[in-house]
């Protein structure tokens, strides 16, 4: 058949759920695929707090981080990406108030 007349079907898609069990087996592959989904928004969220690339960067890096530790005491049922808009909101204000001093 060809291939341009087949038709796609979507790669199926591991639950953010299933990748924070594997983080918590210290699966460094399911860290980095909750990257490739969400460091885009989280950084999105930090940028409009400080209004500074580099800073924004570091407190991505900092939640991704954060994420990686708390797997093991992340409730399954809680999404990823609430856990990291919610840690990278606090550690972005943390940084703009320590700014501030």
């Amino acid at each position: 058949m060809d291939p341009i007349l087949e038709p796609s079907f979507p790669r199926s898609v591991v639950p953010d759920s299933a990748l924070v069990r594997r983080m918590a087996d210290r699966d460094a592959t399911a860290l980095i695929e909750l990257q490739r989904r969400y460091r885009g928004s989280v950084y999105a969220r930090v940028y409009s707090i400080l209004w500074d690339t580099e800073r924004a960067e570091l407190v991505v890096t900092r939640a991704f981080e954060q994420l990686w530790h708390a797997a093991v005491r992340i409730n399954g049922g809680q999404r990823a990406l609430s856990w990291l808009q919610r840690t990278a909101a606090e550690l972005a204000h943390a940084e703009r108030t320590n700014r501030r001093r």
